[in-house]
């Protein structure tokens, strides 16, 4: 039974050793420029109509909401390189994973927890999904985070083009440290926008020069 052996400390950290050689990892420290916006409802008496994600008692983004942005954003960048759409797709299988072809991402994103932030909630006039009018006598309230810092971290499978992937990562790190890149929803009245933490420098766990990975990136292109 797996949970019943048992092993020192250091054939534990003997593993984590070699799981660790297999990726590389990126970490990215952010500011929230503005609140965050990601979802959860409640149907409650006396309770807000939704919150942002908390995850003992602080506020989170999902790996999997930083992956739809960053995925998508990652095909702009593809287009704007000039592929076209059979070898965008082609690309963005072999980086993020494909469940129809039974594909294993290649990039890893993380969940990150928001430190800092200011719990705020609102109340305003439900609106009309229809006719965008507001309901009589309907109130909607949520409760949103603003402000605060967080980490985006990343993990690239060291195999076969993983250089080129890291070349896209850090076009798409530029784009969240820009503000070009938002995540979550409410992003039209600017929720879910970043900017550096000058406080904090990216973490390589492995040297990686601009120059080689993007040549890479326009090789495998």
């Amino acid at each position: 039974d797996y949970y019943t052996q048992r092993e020192t400390y250091k054939e534990w950290l003997a593993k984590q050793d070699k799981y660790d050689s297999k990726y590389v990892k990126i970490q990215v420290p952010l500011k929230l420029n503005g609140g965050i916006s990601i979802r959860k409802y409640s149907t409650e008496p006396n309770k807000a109509d939704y919150e942002h994600l908390t995850c003992n008692g602080k506020p989170v983004i999902p790996g999997s909401s930083w992956n739809g942005a960053i995925r998508s954003d990652a095909r702009k960048i593809l287009q704007e390189l000039g592929c076209d759409t059979e070898k965008v797709n082609e690309i963005l299988e072999r980086c993020f994973g494909t469940a129809k072809r039974k594909k294993q991402a290649q990039i890893v994103v993380g969940e990150s927890v928001i430190e800092g932030a200011v719990r705020l909630p609102m109340t305003r006039n439900q609106i009309n999904r229809f006719d965008a009018s507001t309901k009589d006598g309907a109130l909607y309230s949520e409760i949103a985070y603003f402000g605060g810092k967080t980490s985006l971290e990343f993990l690239i499978k060291k195999e076969e083009d993983w250089m080129a992937m890291a070349g896209i990562l850090k076009l798409i790190i530029r784009d969240i440290q820009e503000g070009y890149l938002a995540v979550g929803g409410e992003t039209a009245i600017g929720r879910g926008i970043f900017e550096p933490d000058e406080e904090r420098d990216v973490i390589y766990s492995e040297q990686i020069a601009d120059d080689t990975c993007f040549s890479a990136l326009y090789a495998a292109l």
